[in-house]
């Protein structure tokens, strides 16, 4: 029996190559014919997604943080394409909760990895949208890449490039020169691999949205819509390009920025992994496909890669098997949108990360040997299973 394993990470507690491997090693001990094909939307961990299926080289260097602090990380290179991830640089992963604030992270660091994919003469250039720290529009990102913004009076606000722009700048903007920008970007090729569809702005913007999740409280909220409302609006004014579209809300508004100052085309990080790892082919000559993420409810079929994974299986009429740390609101909708059956380590409920952490791996190969037995048997029910009641 062919079996098909391309989970999403479980965030905060194992990535998506871990569960995979996890998973796999206790089906294998079953004789099943095993694939392993981890999967990302185009958040935290795509680049390494990219790297575990198809090789490719990590390019390290040091950049700036969203603290524009000094950090060491890298980004990957295929061939003639360079893959770079925003939360490698400016990543929620980076800071703890205490360092959260969405007015002063910064994309800035975001930026340095591009500028040296470009001056290493990479051409083709896929930028990974998700996990982001930041709520600057990409501000930081566009002023590490030359861009020059300019207050009310004129002056620099970049400072003679002592400090670092975020969405506290976003207000203080009343002019830009992006002239060097145009002139580094010149002949490059980018594209945007979004893990959200949220326009920049409004009720479902990447403020009110997400920026919660980045440490901004309610009168926060307010204020950082009105300035990327001031931002997008300027720029509208300047280069008659609109801001506000699906998936600009990407990486706190840098799915905007990406589009309308570096004309990157902006794709579904999901329906891309797909393209890119070519997982169609590994689903239709497979058996079951199991797939899954760290917590499953309704809102994995708005777009989450688990559903995305699920909806291709059905194509071929294959069976669906989701796996899940835990489950969450109406989980149980999935089983008529794809799943065939899901096996959960817990049921909904408030669980401490802490105890998460530690006991993941354990509950997950707990999780693998039920899957195994339900697989032998043919016992795969329409319905969710809990390992730990």
């Amino acid at each position: 029996m062919k079996i098909l394993i391309c989970p999403d990470s479980f965030k905060g507690t194992l990535t998506a190559i871990e569960v995979a491997e996890i998973v796999g090693k206790v089906l294998l001990k079953y004789d099943f014919d095993v694939t392993l094909k981890p999967i990302a939307d185009g958040g935290e961990g795509t680049i390494d997604i990219i790297q575990y299926s198809l090789g490719g080289t990590r390019n390290y260097l040091e950049v700036h943080n969203p603290l524009g602090n000094i950090i060491e990380t890298y980004y990957l290179t295929v061939g003639d394409s360079a893959y770079i991830e925003f939360a490698k640089s400016s990543g929620l992963m980076l800071l703890s909760p205490a360092q959260l604030n969405p007015f002063t992270a910064t994309s800035y660091g975001f930026g340095e990895l591009i500028k040296d994919a470009i001056v290493n003469g990479y051409k083709n250039i896929i930028l990974t949208l998700g996990g982001s720290a930041t709520n600057d529009a990409g501000l930081g990102m566009l002023q590490a890449l030359g861009s020059v913004f300019f207050d009310y009076d004129g002056n620099d606000l970049s400072n003679l490039g002592k400090s670092f722009l975020n969405a506290a700048s976003l207000y203080q903007i009343f002019d830009f020169d992006i002239q060097n920008l145009k002139n580094l970007i010149k002949n490059i090729n980018f594209q945007s691999l979004s893990d959200v569809t949220n326009p920049l702005l409004g009720a479902n913007g990447a403020t009110y949205i997400y920026a919660k999740q980045k440490g901004a409280s309610p009168n926060d909220i307010e204020k950082l819509e009105s300035a990327l409302t001031h931002f997008s609006n300027l720029t509208l004014s300047k280069l008659s390009k609109n801001m506000n579209f699906p998936a600009a809300a990407a990486a706190g508004g840098v799915g905007a920025s990406a589009a309308v100052f570096l004309n990157a085309s902006v794709k579904s990080g999901i329906n891309e992994i797909i393209r890119i790892l070519n997982l169609d082919y590994y689903i239709k000559n497979s058996d079951i496909v199991i797939t899954g993420e760290g917590s499953m409810d309704f809102q994995t079929a708005f777009g989450k890669a688990p559903f995305g994974i699920a909806k291709i299986a059905k194509k071929y009429k294959k069976t669906v098997i989701g796996i899940t740390g835990k489950t969450g609101n109406n989980a149980e909708e999935l089983l008529n949108k794809g799943f065939d059956c899901i096996l959960s380590s817990y049921e909904n409920k408030e669980l401490d990360l802490n105890i998460l952490k530690k006991f993941a791996k354990q509950n997950l190969e707990i999780l693998s040997i039920t899957l195994s037995d339900i697989i032998l048997k043919g016992k795969i029910k329409n319905k969710i299973i809990f390992i730990n009641k």
